[in-house]
């Protein structure tokens, strides 16, 4: 009997099919769940579309709420790599250029990000209201979008944002408002940029003296 160690086999190809099954059930998971929403679409909807078993998706993916999350990630980052957004090549003008070059180019990763996931939060959102996973995910995905909100809007105003600020920066950014605008109202994907990058220049041009000035008139005016 040998006494060598059992050697795990690595396949090339299995690899490569395993990455190609992969990126198959999340394309098909993505164009479903665009079309059709969260309660409609099944994880059978999904293999099939796939190419692929059921079984085959609940062992690459785990649950339906799983594969949710690992469609949502690819969607923010556009690809299936391993690579926070933050580290990605379209992040790193948020801090170099001029002010109204940093703000240009936030402006147009706002809105790639928002084209590629505003059907996906829609039907994130209205599973939300009967699945609490899909809940968590919703509050979660809120919370990394603050965050990172919050960290963009430092690099290209060297300073922190007022809460006003924040909580404007994130409306404005956010997935719904591109959905109402270029879904609902028909702009272009241009013109949502150009209108996003003309407020967020105005917003991180103010002071922070200026902008708490801002927020507290703001306030009053809320309790009067």
């Amino acid at each position: 009997m040998s006494s060598n160690p059992a050697r795990t086999y690595h396949s090339p190809r299995r690899r490569m099919q395993a990455a190609q099954t992969r990126a198959a059930v999340l394309d098909a998971a993505t164009r479903l769940f665009c079309e059709l929403g969260w309660a409609a679409t099944s994880m059978r909807q999904v293999a099939k579309a796939a190419g692929v078993s059921t079984e085959t998706v609940y062992a690459g993916f785990g649950s339906k709420g799983d594969l949710f999350a690992a469609v949502m990630d690819v969607a923010v980052v556009g690809d299936d790599l391993p690579i926070p957004l933050a580290q990605r090549d379209v992040a790193s003008v948020l801090g170099t250029g001029t002010r109204e070059e940093r703000v240009a180019g936030g402006a147009s990763m706002s809105a790639a990000i928002s084209s590629r996931t505003c059907e996906l939060v829609q039907a994130l959102t209205q599973g939300s209201a009967t699945d609490a996973l899909l809940a968590q995910q919703l509050g979660a995905l809120d919370e990394r979008r603050r965050a990172e909100v919050a960290g963009y809007f430092e690099q290209v105003a060297s300073r922190a944002p007022t809460r006003l600020e924040l909580d404007e920066v994130w409306l404005l950014t956010s997935a719904e408002v591109f959905h109402l605008l270029v879904h609902r109202s028909g702009w272009t994907r241009e013109q949502h940029e150009h209108w996003l990058a003309e407020r967020l220049l105005r917003l991180v041009s103010q002071s922070r003296q200026d902008a708490s000035g801002q927020a507290k008139k703001t306030q009053r005016e809320g309790l009067s």
